[in-house]
């Protein structure tokens, strides 16, 4: 089987040692190797830069140049063929230079026969071979040891969050019991503090008929400054204004619940409406100082899909918006159907994200916070999430204005 002969450039300013080389190559097998001549260091730069050479032969004299200067200016052109620089005999500091600035070897001119020519031509070759593949080695590894610290931080970015969850029901549960009776306790003491408002009320009338130096008229002055009006009055709405807490606490643990959904399959029929309005709910307390919330939902279809994990991607937009707005802002979340998909976008009107940063937002680990307060894994994970409901989600951006963030996923049931 023949094989193509291997290409060699020489860079020297005499022909008759480019005729002495090809000559001492010719003594192998035919067409083993392939010698060009370049005369001069420029056009030695030209004729590499035009075609590709396994190995180079350089004199290291080279008129106003050396050898020196051509491994550099190889430096600086990045990676190129192993060079051999044919070296003055007795300059042994130039030899060891050469080697120094990169050379794979170096032969003294007119010391040098056809077998050791060839053994250091073997030499660089293998060499050069070697390198290749622990380059590649290195590569390979360094995408090996990327894709294992991805999938290292996913799979803890999902426990932690998977934690949360459960910590979440755990909670929700221990708050459902308590609050279950102090709410049951608050709507039994409205019904008692209405028959008692009503007794009151015709006791008023009493004391406001009776005449002096009677019983009841002491009982109004007592009445007067106990200030029995305003307490009676007052019990009522303070009752109300403890039920409304109460609901309030109930409509909490629900969310809670629903955000978590560790006590249902985490595969199942949702609305995306009731996703963003719990998802709301746990992060208020991220958005109500910087920014007035705006809801615009559209109808939707109850759809099959992982609940759990399109909270987290809504979390994430949230929190994200919040944090684009320096000071005060409006963010707006919007759901609709289009051509038989399920769409919600997050608006902020905050900083903005310019166009270098926007091209890289959704690779992992990239992150604009501070070391120590981000990960770089919320957008990526939230990438990965819509696009395992077979979905898209996009982004769209003005420096100054504010950020779109758009959700899609078809309202068919996702693979799983």
């Amino acid at each position: 089987m023949s094989t193509s002969p291997v290409p060699i450039l020489l860079v020297d300013h005499d022909e008759k040692d480019f005729n002495a080389a090809r000559a001492l190559l010719e003594q192998f097998e035919t067409d083993t190797y392939c010698l060009d001549w370049a005369p001069d260091y420029e056009a030695g730069l030209r004729a590499l830069s035009k075609g590709a050479y396994a190995l180079v032969l350089v004199e290291y004299h080279l008129g106003g140049k050396t050898g020196l200067d051509f491994l550099q200016s190889l430096k600086d052109r990045g990676p190129e063929a192993p060079v051999i620089v044919l070296t003055e005999k007795g300059d042994r500091e130039v030899d060891l230079q050469v080697m120094r600035e990169g050379a794979y070897d170096f032969l003294i001119k007119g010391e040098y026969d056809a077998s050791l020519l060839e053994r250091s031509l073997r030499y660089a070759l293998s060499r050069r071979k070697t390198e290749e593949h622990l380059l590649h080695t290195a590569r390979e590894l360094e995408r090996m040891n990327s894709t294992l610290k991805e999938t290292q931080s996913r799979i803890i970015q999902q426990e932690k969050m998977a934690s949360i969850g459960q910590l979440a029901a755990g909670v929700a549960h221990e708050i459902n019991n308590p609050i279950g009776f102090v709410s049951s306790n608050l709507r039994t003491l409205a019904k008692y503090a209405d028959s008692v408002t009503g007794f009151f009320k015709e006791l008023q009338r009493l004391l406001a008929d009776a005449p002096a130096g009677s019983p009841l008229h002491a009982l109004k002055d007592q009445w007067r400054d106990r200030q029995l009006d305003y307490a009676v009055e007052d019990m009522i709405d303070l009752i109300q204004e403890s039920l409304e807490g109460t609901d309030r606490v109930v409509k909490i643990v629900k969310d809670l619940k629903n955000f978590s959904r560790v006590d249902e399959a985490e595969h199942q029929h949702a609305n995306i409406n009731d996703c963003l309005d719990s998802t709301i709910n746990i992060v208020w307390n991220e958005l109500k100082y910087k920014a007035q919330l705006t809801k615009e939902y559209g109808a939707l279809p109850r759809i099959k899909c992982f609940p759990r994990l399109l909270n987290q991607v809504f979390m994430n937009l949230l929190v994200n918006a919040s944090h684009a707005i320096e000071k005060q802002g409006v963010i707006t979340v919007k759901t609709w159907q289009d051509n038989g998909s399920i769409v919600a976008s997050v608006s902020d009107t905050g900083c903005g994200i310019p166009e270098p940063i926007r091209k890289k937002i959704f690779e992992p680990f990239f992150t604009t916070k501070e070391a120590g307060k981000g990960t770089g894994l919320g957008l990526s994970i939230a990438y990965d999430i819509v696009a395992r409901h077979k979905g898209e989600i996009t982004v769209d951006s003005e420096v100054g204005r504010g950020t779109t963030f758009t959700v899609r996923v078809p309202a068919l049931e996702p693979q799983s």
